[in-house]
């Protein structure tokens, strides 16, 4: 199990530590939480003075503390972002750089028995197979009819309530669109119509859809692959978050005006009617809250809106003050009033239990027999749950409290208090079952016999209520118990915190903790609000309480397996049990399997990192050592990082691949493509930092932006405004429908399709240009052409994917040749 491997490992480090030295607490990727602790384990250089112990957390939080200079080094599931712009002087923007160690693939993981028989066949193979999850069905909305353009489109309007453009219909979580596909079990797959109420757990409908938190890279990289916005993190709005997820329940704000009124105008609609109240939260300031320039700083605020269209409307705000701009910035959201029974509290982005579209607590109809272990105060959970890491508690009995709360037997607990993310200042929020506090800040809590509210409350664990708000409904007095299980509480009548100092209030990854849909035999007829309880238990222990919020979300989808979540490739196979139990959605027809991976022919793959602001060179000895020891491939046994990775179910690199011989290699941080807006502006030539890495830790790499297309990446259109001239041979390396770099275009330029992280945001991913059907002067350019073999021009440009000969691949009339 991974709990008995991580604890092993910071035993060992700790016993070195204690005769040693100082111990350094690392912070990082919850993805690589293993990877790590392993790698530390079995290293020595630079730790005699040293020990490194690692508590994972999230890559936003390691990234975080490389920025505020607390760690030199961060294990990362992604590549460092532009929160490094404001918070990192130009020369050590200038070091950051990264060593990509291995591959994963964001699985979309369900169970076996209910998700399988969607999915075809278990190939082995990359070829594609019309299976999975849907990518060009269609759904009957209403009068209309919506068909999905691509993969991601499924995926983005289950999470965030996105459709494509050119839909006559509605958008949003809150969407008539959003919920005719997620109450139909069969739409989210391209054969529904033959998997539908799939399997004898019999789902009719999408229970749940399971979500990393906003701190991890894992969301991060999926939110931007299946085109979410704005970017998910958690340290943005003084540590509320930013994020495109339902749970939230936001609409991204696509402009606002300087004017008097100002007008904001959405991504998609938003659902409103004039005279109701709004937050407005992030316009115009930076990821620490601080004014850009020209932002719209004067937009942001509690305001009743006057509505002007379903994507529009004003505020009573002066947009025409001094210093004031119409500049959004990348944190801005609109939040959304909450739906029927829920509080408008100021919970973080990642604990909120927002989603319009709202599931019954599993219990059956029965107030006392459990089946999901957590509740909303409305007596309903979202559709969309985040599930955020508490790895760094000290283990299970404090991640999942298994106690029974004794009925009847109450205790005060002081109340959370939240950040307003708009005025930074802390607010006293509500109870859990949406008492007001009395006393001035006090709930009351259900507890043991011994008054010890770090208890398992179940549904008839109703506290006595002091202070019921007139109208709310349900009243306090009638929602379930299990609304407590979302409080992580301590042995000392307190609240648990996490690693931003919030309060843990939205502890969901406690839902089947004890309790399970799968196996339990309830019928979903009559009334019942089960789905898919009528198929096989789970696997043992069937219960989850895994440490890791990747490998939890893993067992969750087997506990209630009319639900999906998606998490790192590991979830496939939680708890050590064979990948046999869970099944990994086909995207875009393609299985996360290693090849495919190794390939991206698996559309949602992705680096690992071990990435450094400072550079390694600067790092302290251990840190540097810790580079040393998951960068060097001949090391043996366990202290392999290869090793590792293949135990813990990542991807190496192919044998002998580029562009390090099929060995970690580096990735450096493109400042002038990055931070584009930095203060002081950054020269407009890129310095590439690991050309001063020492060995073993790489100095041969990729660099995106550079304006060539280099493994592991999907596309690469340079660097917007770059100085540097284009590469002679462009045009055999451009990706289609782009231009060369210079004046607007580039990486994330409005121009280009290609990100400023190298993947492709279009509909489908094309190849190189360039390359001609074999036998003939023609170009790769119909439909037909696909598959017809093809080789490239004579003199492609070094590292790039149209080296070799290979196939052709055509999308929309442009087409080219792929490797």
């Amino acid at each position: 199990m991974r709990k008995s491997l991580a604890i092993a490992a910071l035993v060992a480090v700790g016993g070195t530590a204690a005769g040693a030295g100082a111990v350094q607490h690392l912070l990082g990727s919850d993805t690589l939480f293993t990877v790590t602790t392993t790698a530390i384990a079995n290293c020595t250089i630079g730790m005699a003075s040293t020990a490194l112990v690692y508590d994972g957390t999230g890559s936003g939080n390691g990234e975080n503390a490389m920025i505020a200079g607390t760690q030199g080094v961060a294990p990362m599931s992604r590549f460092m972002a532009g929160n490094l712009c404001t918070g990192v002087p130009v020369a050590k923007l200038q070091t950051s750089n990264g060593i990509v160690i291995g591959l994963d693939g964001v699985a979309v993981v369900g169970s076996l028995t209910s998700a399988g028989p969607c999915n075809g066949t278990n190939s082995t193979t990359c070829t594609q197979e019309a299976v999975g999850a849907a990518y060009s069905t269609s759904v009957t909305v209403g009068s209309n009819t919506y068909t999905f353009s691509n993969w991601k489109d499924v995926l983005a309007l289950v999470y965030g309530g996105k459709v494509h453009g050119g839909w006559a219909g509605d958008s949003g979580c809150g969407s008539l669109t959003r919920k005719t596909v997620v109450n139909n079990w069969g739409n989210l797959f391209q054969v529904g119509s033959t998997c539908g109420s799939s399997g004898s757990d019999g789902c009719t409908q999408l229970q749940h859809a399971f979500r990393r938190d906003d701190a991890s890279g894992t969301t991060d990289v999926f939110a931007s692959l299946i085109g979410l916005s704005p970017s998910s993190t958690q340290a943005s709005n003084f540590g509320f978050g930013t994020s495109a997820f339902c749970n939230v329940n936001m609409a991204p704000i696509a402009s606002t005006t300087a004017a008097n009124p100002i007008a904001i105008t959405t991504s998609f609609q938003h659902g409103l009617t004039s005279g109701q109240t709004v937050q407005v939260v992030g316009v115009g300031v930076d990821i620490s809250g601080n004014p850009i320039a020209s932002g719209n700083v004067a937009a942001n605020g509690v305001w009743s809106v006057t509505v002007t269209s379903a994507t529009a409307f004003t505020i009573p705000a002066d947009g025409t003050v001094a210093g004031n701009g119409n500049k959004v910035g990348s944190y801005a959201m609109v939040l959304l009033p909450p739906p029927s029974g829920l509080l408008a509290d100021y919970v973080p982005t990642s604990m909120r239990d927002l989603d319009p579209i709202r599931r019954p607590c599993a219990n059956n109809g029965s107030p006392t027999l459990n089946l999901e272990d957590v509740c909303g105060r409305d007596n309903q959970l979202g559709l969309v749950v985040p599930i955020v890491p508490t790895d760094f508690l000290g283990g299970v009995a404090n991640q999942f409290p298994s106690t029974a709360c004794s009925g009847g037997t109450n205790h005060a607990v002081r109340a959370p208090t939240y950040v307003d993310p708009i005025q930074n200042l802390p607010v006293l929020g509500q109870c859990p079952n949406g008492d007001k506090p009395h006393g001035g800040n006090l709930c009351v809590f259900p507890a043991t016999g011994g008054s010890n509210t770090q208890c398992l409350s179940g549904p008839s664990d109703k506290p006595f209520v002091y202070n019921p708000p007139a109208g709310l409904s349900p009243a306090p007095g009638q929602v379930l118990g299990t609304v407590f299980n979302n409080h992580l509480l301590n042995a000392t009548h307190s609240y648990q915190k996490d690693t931003f100092g919030n309060f843990l209030v939205g502890a969901f990854y406690r839902i089947h903790q004890a309790d399970t849909i799968a196996g339990s035999g309830a019928s979903i007829a009559g009334g019942a609000n089960v789905n898919g309880g009528g198929g096989p238990a789970p696997v043992a222990p069937g219960n989850c309480q895994q440490v890791d919020a990747t490998l939890q979300i893993g067992c969750l989808v087997q506990a209630s397996p009319c639900s999906i979540g998606y998490a790192g490739k590991e979830s496939l196979a939680w708890n050590g049990m064979s990948s046999a139990n869970n099944v990994g959605l086909k995207v875009n027809q393609v299985l996360p399997l290693t090849a495919c991976i190794q390939t991206f022919d698996y559309n949602l793959s992705r680096k690992l990192y071990l990435n450094t602001v400072p550079g390694f060179a600067a790092a302290n000895a251990a840190e540097n050592g810790l580079a040393q020891c998951e960068s060097d491939t001949t090391r043996t046994g366990t202290g392999n990082i290869q090793n590792i990775l293949t135990a813990n179910s990542f991807v190496n690199f192919a044998a002998a691949s580029a562009p390090n011989n099929g060995a970690p290699f580096a990735e450096d941080y493109n400042e002038p493509m990055l931070c584009n807006t930095q203060d002081p502006a950054a020269t407009n030539n890129n310095v590439n930092a690991f050309t001063g890495n020492v060995a073993p830790i790489p100095n041969v790499g990729t660099i995106c932006g550079n304006g060539i297309r280099e493994n592991y990446e999907d596309c690469d259109d340079g660097t917007p405004n770059a100085t540097t001239a284009a590469p002679a041979s462009w045009a055999a390396a451009a990706v289609p429908n782009n231009t060369a770099p210079g004046g607007n275009s580039g990486n994330g330029a409005s121009g280009s399709q290609c990100t400023n992280t190298c993947r492709w945001s279009g509909a489908v991913i094309l190849p190189d240009p360039g390359g001609l059907k074999d036998g003939t002067t023609a170009t790769c350019t119909a439909t037909t052409d696909n598959g017809v073999n093809c080789h490239t021009t004579a003199s492609p440009p070094a590292g790039s994917l149209a080296s070799t000969a290979g196939k052709c691949q055509t999308t929309g009339g442009v087409g080219g040749c792929l490797p």
